[in-house]
């Protein structure tokens, strides 16, 4: 029995030699890898977006909120029913379980100190490519009716511009909007609209 011990302990002292299996607190070289996330801490975009190595670079861990977002978001319009079967069907970084964000969590991406500057509203720094600042990018979040009884109720979505890093009015769940998955969060419950 010892002798096995011995033998399994040396091939993890081996496998962490060479890289091969990652400690606990893995560090990715640009700091710690996934710390606790608190929508209450404010880092710089350089600090607080991490490229995820173990995902081929096409995830982004957001240490704010501990959403993992895809670094480069799909230049396809599509309506917002087109949208939610886009992420559901995603494979970006070699893993499923993406979803349409929650308007507060795109709204998350907003650098306040950065509107109308004709470039994404986006933190100095952040590491993503294809964001557009004129397109409008859908949300998981409904537009909530003013008047139920009104002929377009639960037709509209909220979707976000970040050249004027605002909300848009609700926009027709048809219409052809840009697409951003996520994965992690809770995100929300989705009508069959």
């Amino acid at each position: 029995m010892k002798k096995s011990w011995s033998a399994v302990f040396m091939l993890l002292v081996i496998g962490l030699a060479f890289g091969r299996i990652a400690p606990a607190n893995a560090d990715s070289g640009k700091g710690t890898y996934y710390p606790p996330p608190s929508w209450d801490m404010t880092l710089p975009g350089v600090t607080r977006f991490l490229v995820l190595m173990n995902m081929f670079d096409e995830g982004v861990l957001d240490r704010e909120t501990g959403i993992v977002w895809q670094r480069s978001p799909t230049l396809q319009p599509q309506t917002w029913s087109q949208a939610h079967a886009a992420c559901i069907a995603l494979t970006s970084g070699g893993r499923y379980g993406w979803r349409l964000p929650t308007i507060q969590e795109l709204n998350s991406l907003v650098e306040p100190t950065n509107f109308f500057n004709g470039v994404p509203a986006l933190a100095a720094g952040h590491p993503f490519t294809n964001v557009n600042a004129v397109l409008a990018y859908w949300s998981a979040t409904p537009a909530a009716a003013d008047n139920p009884s009104a002929p377009d109720s639960g037709q509209s979505a909220w979707s976000i511009n970040f050249a004027t890093a605002g909300f848009l009015a609700p926009v027709q769940k048809t219409t052809p909007l840009f697409v951003w998955c996520v994965r992690g969060g809770v995100g929300v419950a989705t009508p069959s609209h």
